[in-house]
């Protein structure tokens, strides 16, 4: 928690514990200008709020991992500048997740604000989303083979000045 991660060649932050039932905070951080992916979420039951992410060089800011079911307490971030081609700032693997994601800010990101996905009965909403200036889409849906993406409160604009 509070902590400032800046300018580092690897990866910011790898949760790594999948199905392990391991619990923990990641609350309040600055990461930015990473060599790659700057949180790669892939376990259960963590609380990430607060956080700041920006410049993933090559990636995606924020990757939660399919399977990683439900999303406990995913809210009040923000993501901008990540320059994955493919990606964009939050990006949700393609088995999807479930859960709710409260107040999300994406903007400026190369690719997508948001790929978000739900998969196999699985429902994934999202209250307050925030994408602008995005250069591909604010919001790409994938993987949503008998599951359901909400959208609830969605401000997504394609454009922005600077």
């Amino acid at each position: 928690d509070n902590n400032i991660i800046y300018n580092f060649l690897g990866s910011g932050m790898c949760i790594n514990a999948a199905g392990s039932g391991t619990a923990g905070t990641i609350t309040n951080n600055l990461l930015s200008s990473t060599g790659s992916a700057v949180v790669t979420l892939n376990s259960v039951g963590y609380t990430f709020k607060g956080n700041y992410i920006s410049s993933a060089n090559g990636s995606n800011g924020v990757t939660i991992a399919a399977n990683v079911n439900p999303i406990t307490a995913f809210e009040n971030n923000v993501i901008h500048s990540c320059t994955s081609t493919a990606g964009g700032g939050l990006v949700i693997g393609t088995g999807g997740a479930s859960g709710t994601i409260n107040n999300l800010t994406c903007w400026r990101n190369t690719s997508y604000g948001a790929i978000l996905g739900g998969y196999g009965g699985k429902t994934l909403t999202v209250t307050n989303l925030n994408c602008f200036g995005n250069s591909a889409a604010g919001v790409g849906i994938q993987g949503c083979s008998n599951g359901l993406v909400i959208l609830d409160n969605a401000t997504i604009d394609g454009s922005a000045l600077y």
